[in-house]
């Protein structure tokens, strides 16, 4: 088995493959935040690595949060950039790392996708890296979603143009900087769920994957309205990696 990190977007089907991880053995890196909504059956990610990706993001100018926001899933960082990390959070990736027990770990956070050259250097030569996406449609109706029902969203303000800016940097950050470096897999959200996805993921970890914990009732996601043309040209660029042909824009 190999360590692993995922990242992606918020909402597009992260925790479903690190819930898969999680029930296959892996460790995710400590107690994952509790089931609630927006996440019946969790998330799979835990405060102390989200409060390590935030506090990179929070102490740099750079990083535009959304209105009423402190979440750095729900921000943007200026491409071909990476947050200044400072010693002390040095020292907390290091501690996250090292107390791990035997078990392979799963780290999961969308906030990887404009942090993780500052975790490159501490993680096992062998760690692997998968992307997931989705529809980017499906993606934003379940952030805005998310935001209006979720209470310790309700401060957020957020406009359909925020999401698919969020959606669009996360991604060009990934693509444009990150692949360069690593064993990389890129997986759909249907891939996972209703095709072949969890066979590429056994093959890139070498480890057998639960797939029981896949729920498909829980896809509620509607994928409607148009989407920007930047938006759409990065979602055929991620369809392609993935070698997915279901996408339908």
């Amino acid at each position: 088995m190999s360590n692993v990190l995922i990242m992606g977007s918020g909402r597009s089907g992260t925790s479903m493959l690190a819930g898969s991880l999680y029930h296959s053995g892996y460790n995710i890196g400590g107690k994952g935040h509790d089931p609630n909504e927006g996440n019946p059956k969790g998330y799979f990610e835990t405060k102390e690595i989200n409060q390590v990706n935030d506090l990179m993001l929070f102490n740099d100018p750079r990083t535009v949060f959304t209105k009423g926001s402190s979440h750095g899933w729900l921000s943007q960082f200026p491409i071909n950039q990476c947050p200044e990390i400072h010693p002390e959070l040095k020292s907390k990736i290091i501690q996250i790392v090292d107390s791990l027990p035997e078990r392979t770990f799963a780290f999961k956070d969308p906030r990887f996708s404009y942090t993780l050259p500052n975790w490159l250097e501490f993680l096992p030569l062998d760690t692997k890296f998968i992307c997931v996406f989705r529809d980017p449609r499906g993606v934003v109706n379940s952030i805005i979603r998310n935001c209006q029902t979720a209470p310790y969203l309700s401060k957020i303000v957020i406009t359909e143009q925020d999401c698919y800016e969020i959606w669009l940097c996360m991604y060009q950050h990934i693509i444009g900087t990150h692949i360069k470096d690593g064993d990389w897999l890129f997986l759909d959200y249907n891939q996972i769920l209703h095709e072949d996805g969890l066979d590429r993921v056994e093959e890139l970890l070498d480890a057998k994957i639960d797939r029981s914990f896949l729920d498909p009732s829980l896809q509620r996601a509607v994928n409607h309205g148009s989407i920007p043309e930047p938006v759409r040209a990065m979602y055929e660029s991620l369809c392609c990696l993935a070698n997915f042909g279901g996408a339908n824009v």
